[in-house]
């Protein structure tokens, strides 16, 4: 039985091959094999670049490196490229359906009362397009972040983010946590713009001692101390700044913000107080206002009561 199955078998594809004919199967493998050929090797000799991308392109010949800036296609010659978005941004909100290069957690601070929590916001940087090397033959703007880095997952992680970290914590310990509170968050997010741009502040503290009034109790401190933070200034009264670690790479600061610090509990809690202590106080000021009125409104009936009682004696 199977033997007659297979006799029909090769019977239909004897018949087959003698409609179509040998000749005719293989010149169609062979155009098929040919058109993979020709399109795996046009993907190797011609590629695309995104608009938003720059690449770095090493010849397959030379090695030498190039930086492809136009959108669009281009010559690929069998070499290797790295792509680098040409603004990389960086979200540290902790929120993961976020839309960024890079989407890491809050950073954690330290205000200058040594009160902790997390910051919340986003930094932009711009990457340099072909700066000519140098006259020495050093390579300057994408190149040498390439040659130094090797990828742009690399860029992020050693650089750009060691950079948003450390200006953000910088900025941090130029405030209390009661300042920042107290509307203080528009002046840690300048600081932290203006230092990630231009170098972080070279400070210094300042501890500051009062004198307490002279009727607090004997059994309290005699002294209170305050810190602040001085900027130094130069001879021509500039802040002086450490070196901003992008400049050396042509890298600049698109945008840089904190949007926003969680604090940690005991922030927290103190904040409630404060707000319940606020409202317990606008409620004993109605409540006095009220007592008050209704005493006036009391003492006028009396008044007007006594007035009353002369004018029916009289």
């Amino acid at each position: 039985m199977d033997s007659e199955q297979q006799a029909v078998a090769e019977a239909k594809n004897t018949s087959f091959m003698a409609r179509f004919g040998r000749r005719n199967v293989i010149l169609l493998t062979s155009v098929v094999v040919v058109l993979a050929v020709i399109a795996t090797l046009t993907s190797q000799v011609i590629s695309w670049n995104e608009a938003d991308e720059r690449l770095v392109h090493q010849s397959a010949f030379t090695g030498n490196l190039t930086v492809i800036n136009q959108a669009g296609p281009y010559l690929k010659a069998f070499g290797t490229t790295s792509a680098y978005k040409k603004v990389i941004s960086i979200n540290f909100t902790g929120d993961s359906s976020a839309t960024a290069s890079a989407i890491v957690p809050l950073i954690p601070i330290r205000f200058l009362d040594t009160t902790t929590g997390g910051a919340r916001g986003v930094s932009r940087f711009r990457l340099p397009g072909n700066v000519p090397a140098s006259e020495s033959g050093a390579l300057r703007g994408l190149l040498k972040i390439h040659e130094e880095f090797g990828s742009q997952e690399t860029l992020i992680s050693n650089l750009l983010m060691r950079a948003t970290t450390e200006n953000v914590k910088a900025s941090a310990r130029m405030m209390s946590v009661e300042q920042h509170y107290s509307g203080g968050n528009g002046q840690l997010s300048q600081d932290f713009s203006d230092q990630l741009t231009n170098g972080i502040f070279v400070t210094e503290q300042i501890i500051s001692t009062g004198e307490r009034d002279k009727t607090d109790d004997l059994s309290n401190l005699s002294k209170q101390q305050r810190v602040t933070i001085n900027i130094k200034m130069d001879d021509e009264g500039n802040p002086l700044r450490n070196a901003p670690i992008l400049g050396s790479y042509g890298i600049t600061v698109v945008d840089a913000s904190i949007i926003d610090i969680d604090y940690e509990n005991k922030v927290n809690a103190r904040l409630e107080a404060q707000k319940q202590a606020a409202a317990d106080e606008a409620l004993a000021r109605q409540n006095l206002k009220k007592a008050e009125q209704q005493a006036r409104t009391e003492v006028a009936l009396g008044e007007q009561a006594i007035a009353k009682q002369r004018a029916e004696s009289e």
